[in-house]
Formats: structure tokens, sequence, C-alpha cells
């Protein structure tokens, strides 16, 4: 079974790929037409928007007590699902 250290460290380290991903996205984005630029803007915004709230989600995640961490695992493990969803998504739009 994961511990709350390894899980931890398992979401920083998706946090950073996805954010990582965004900046690509973002320099693909510019060498666009204006028209795609800005679809391609708006999907951007909803990626960052989603790894923000991991992010925060990660924050409280932290201060949890060892007890409780368990019960904010499944709602991360969940958000982490989905903006990798989204990822794959918003990559095949780019291609």
């Amino acid at each position: 079974m994961e511990n709350k250290e390894a899980f931890r460290e398992k979401i920083e380290a998706q946090l950073k790929e996805w954010g990582a991903r965004i900046e690509e996205m973002k320099a693909a984005a510019a060498k666009t037409s204006a028209e795609l630029k800005a679809e391609y803007d708006k999907d951007i915004k909803l990626l960052a928007d989603q790894k923000q709230q991991l992010q925060r989600q990660l924050k409280e995640f932290i201060a949890t007590s060892d007890d409780a961490w368990k019960i904010l695992k499944k709602g991360m493990e969940k958000a982490a699902d989905d903006l990798g969803r989204a990822f794959t998504k918003a990559r095949k739009k780019f291609k």
C-alpha cells in the first residue's frame, strides 16, 4: 500500500509533467493561426485551471494528519485521472 509521502511525490511529479506539457502547448499554439490559437488557448486555460485545482488539493493533503490523508487520496486520484484524460484529449486536438 502506498504511503502518504510516496503519494505526495507521485502527484507532485505529475503536476510538474503537466506544467511542462502546458508550456509546450502554449508554444505550439503561438505558432498557429489566430483562429486555432484562440481555440488552443481556451483548452490550455482549462487544463491550467484543473492543474491549479489539483495543486490546491495537494496543499490540503499535505496539511492533513496521517490518519485523514486516505480520505483525501481518493478525491485527488480522481482529479489527477480527470486531468490526465483532459491532457490526452487536448493533445489529440494539437496534432
